[in-house]
């Protein structure tokens, strides 16, 4: 259960909209293209480990040490993915397969390049829903605590350093 749902809002937006095992790709027109450091962010994170160099090893694991505090900090809080990133389905992917608990993704959102995470997240994580709106910025904390990320200038150490600093400053929030 989600600590900082004790102090949830009780006008919380929920997202609507089917489970990701249930629709067909929602391929979208309005779909960006990813920008070449957002390709790169990700691109990381599927090299084989004999493959990275000391640089990018070193990137990684404090990369992956961040997202671990902010798991810890968010201590299961539902995520919901907004509109900013240009590939929210990798996202999704790469915060699910960290722990976190990711509720929704923006449909109108999601590009062609994308199809093959569609098909991972529908067998692994087949309740991640479609949402129908998201919001402006990257991501949400509990449907309510806006997550700023700008896949064009930030690195995903700097999201995962905003999310725990957010999952914090929500559990004071009454």
């Amino acid at each position: 259960m989600c600590f900082l749902k004790l102090f949830a809002k009780k006008n919380e937006t929920r997202p609507a909209g089917p489970r990701i095992a249930d629709a067909a790709f929602p391929e979208s027109p309005a779909g960006r293209t990813p920008s070449e450091n957002e390709t790169r962010l990700y691109a990381l994170y599927a090299k084989e480990p004999t493959a990275l160099t000391g640089e990018e090893r070193r990137v990684k694991a404090e990369t992956e040490a961040a997202f671990l505090a902010a798991r810890q900090a968010a201590s299961g809080c539902p995520v919901d993915i907004g509109e900013a990133p240009a590939l929210p389905l990798a996202l999704a992917k790469f915060l699910l397969v960290r722990g976190f608990s990711v509720r929704s993704v923006p449909a109108e959102s999601i590009s062609g390049a994308e199809r093959e995470t569609y098909g991972y997240l529908a067998v692994h994580f087949p309740d991640l829903l479609l949402a129908e709106k998201a919001g402006e910025e990257a991501l949400y904390l509990d449907g309510r605590e806006a997550v700023p990320f700008s896949p064009e200038g930030d690195t995903l150490k700097d999201l995962a350093e905003r999310m725990a600093e957010r999952a914090r400053k929500m559990r004071f929030v009454i």
